[in-house]
């Protein structure tokens, strides 16, 4: 399983070049294109004139938003293995998240996740499930939203086009996750791939070793209420810019946006984020620099809230370095 890791760590860096390539011929395009539709002094006017007593509590709702992603993950993790402790983890997350938004070579939070757990948990597969099972808790909690909030969604959509957009995204996002779930259950069908079969065969574990009914059903909650405090993100950040959205507008709308920053095409969902956010309230008459401040807005705070996990990085980075010598 060691072995298995490290082969696909190897190909990973060796391609890392191309792949970061990929994401930034995509990202700059997404950029451009959304750039084109809006005023950006208007979109920088709205940044500058923040309010802060909605930014303060964006920023303490953000904050225990990666607080409960710590605490999910780490649900899982107590199901497959109790080397590291839940405060080492709280610190592997906001690092990972920091990692995830600044490092420019395509390393995800994920990738970086893992990095740090295998420091101190000496097996690597459960460090992998681990973290593939929070992701797909993730998945499916946010596809539940979507199809549970779609009737209100089409309240205030009345664009028939932004209507199939959605069912679309929700379709897309559910044969995702089934097709990982495929991956899980027939990790022989690709033993000719060595990449996907070493993927199938970290899912498949992860499936059998972490899969059970209280870690998920915890995890899902978790998750709900995770989703439901990034929608209080973006309602009090429309506040602080003094853009007036219903609550229920933003639950309805912003999960489907989540869904589609995740897609990893973009360095750390930069452009595809403005973009969907954008269209989607463009949908409901709200006009795009207004869009576009309230989603810059969202990627700095994702930064600014998980800058602590800037400082445990050089310090773990400072620690492994005295080690070696």
């Amino acid at each position: 399983m060691k072995q298995s890791f490290h082969r696909i760590f190897s190909i990973m860096s060796k391609k890392r070049t191309l792949l970061f390539s990929l994401k930034l011929a995509i990202s700059i395009p997404l950029t451009w294109w959304v750039l084109s539709r809006v005023n950006i002094g208007d979109s920088a006017e709205k940044i500058e004139n923040l309010d802060l007593s909605w930014g303060i509590p964006a920023l303490i709702c953000f904050l225990f938003i990666i607080l409960i992603g710590g605490l999910r993950w780490y649900i899982f993790y107590r199901a497959l293995s109790r080397t590291v402790s839940l405060d080492f983890l709280m610190k592997i997350n906001f690092s990972a998240t920091f990692l995830g938004q600044v490092l420019p070579a395509g390393i995800g939070s994920d990738a970086a996740k893992i990095w740090f757990l295998s420091r101190k948990e000496r097996k690597l597969s459960v460090c992998i499930s681990s973290v593939i099972l929070d992701r797909l808790i993730g998945l499916a909690s946010l596809l539940i939203l979507i199809a549970i909030f779609i009737p209100i969604s089409f309240t205030y959509i009345s664009n028939e086009d932004a209507k199939y957009a959605i069912i679309i995204a929700l379709v897309c996002g559910g044969l995702g996750f089934v097709f990982l779930l495929f991956l899980a259950c027939l990790p022989n069908l690709f033993k000719n791939l060595k990449i996907m079969a070493s993927i199938a065969n970290h899912i498949n574990f992860a499936r059998k070793e972490g899969l059970s009914i209280k870690p998920v059903f915890f995890s899902l909650l978790l998750s709900f209420f995770l989703h439901l405090m990034a929608v209080l993100v973006v309602k009090f950040l429309a506040n602080s810019i003094g853009l007036e959205i219903d609550f229920i507008l933003c639950l309805a709308l912003i999960p489907t946006v989540m869904l589609i920053a995740t897609l990893p095409i973009s360095l750390a969902g930069w452009g595809i984020r403005e973009g969907a956010m954008v269209t989607a309230f463009s949908y409901v008459d709200i006009i795009p620099s207004e869009a576009l401040a309230l989603s810059v807005l969202f990627g700095l705070l994702t930064i600014i809230a998980s800058t602590p996990g800037a400082i445990t990085w050089i310090l773990q980075t400072k620690l492994l370095k005295r080690n070696a010598n």
